[in-house]
This record gives C-alpha cells, structure tokens and sequence, in this order.
C-alpha cells in the first residue's frame, strides 16, 4: 500500500534479529558449560558411590559433599544462564515492535493516511510480530538439543 513504509518496515526488521543472535550466544555457551558441569557432577557421584568404603575409612564424607554441592550449584547457575536468556528475549522482541508501533502511528499521522490505510499497516506489523517472536523462542530453545547432539556425536566417533 505505501512503499515507503514497507521499505522502513524491512529495515528495521534486522534489529529484532540483533537480541535473538546476542541471547542465543549466550544461552548455546551456557549449555556448553551445563554440559561440562554435568560430567564433572556425575563423575563426582560416581566416584563417590564407587569408593565409598575409602571415603569412610578417611573421613572424607564432608569433602565429597562438599564438592557434590559445587558441582551442583554450578549446574544450577548455568541453567539458570539459559533460562534467562530464553526468557530475555521475549520483551526485548515487544519493547522493539512497541517503538516500531509507535514510529508506524508517527508516520501515519504525518504522512495523513486513511483510517483504512492506518489498519492495513498496523495488521501488517502485527502479522509480522508473531512469526519475530516465535522465531526468538526456537532459536535459544534448540541449543540445548544441538549441544547434545555435538556431543553425541563426538562419543559416537571416539575408540574404545
């Protein structure tokens, strides 16, 4: 309808992308290190349910805990990395189609289009929010699921 519009429309569609690539960096590092901080947590269980009896023996009951407790906190703490870059992304997305809003009902009181005209472009807008902030969510979501097969992957090609 206006190509002005559609053109500033497509420009700033881009600057969506920009906190979804930062907040899936992050969120694909945290599940790297949630990775990494799994195998030490279960290698330290094992090692304790293995060598329990040359633990007891030594009293090192308060030193295995103690490092069963590290090990789990630094889980936590990367889990906690994902979760919250999962769910920065959300308003980030609605704060930048706010502004575009904004900047649309700008454009269109200055430009002096119909009420007609006025609706097509915000629908137009709003059709385009939805698949933004789906594609947002699918993006830091998979990285848990890419990180597992990377590593399956790299166990599968390792000799015995």
């Amino acid at each position: 309808m206006d190509w002005r519009f559609t053109l500033v429309t497509l420009v700033l569609f881009p600057v969506c992308l920009v906190p979804i690539i930062a907040y899936g960096r992050k969120a694909r590092k945290a599940v790297q290190h949630q990775f990494e901080d799994m195998g030490q947590m279960l290698m330290t269980m094992q090692e304790t349910f293995a060598g329990i009896r040359v633990i007891k023996s030594f009293a090192r009951e308060k030193h295995q805990e103690d490092s069963f407790k590290h090990s789990n906190k630094l889980q936590f703490d990367n889990m906690m990395r994902v979760i919250k870059a999962m769910e920065a992304t959300g308003p980030i997305v609605e704060l930048l189609a706010a502004c575009g809003v904004g900047l649309a009902l700008l454009y269109i009181y200055y430009a002096n289009l119909s009420a007609a005209r006025f609706i097509a472009l915000n629908a137009g807008i709003f059709l385009l929010y939805d698949p933004i902030k789906t594609l947002s969510r699918i993006h830091i979501c998979s990285s848990p699921s890419r990180q597992r097969r990377k590593c399956s992957r790299s166990w599968i090609r390792s000799r015995p």
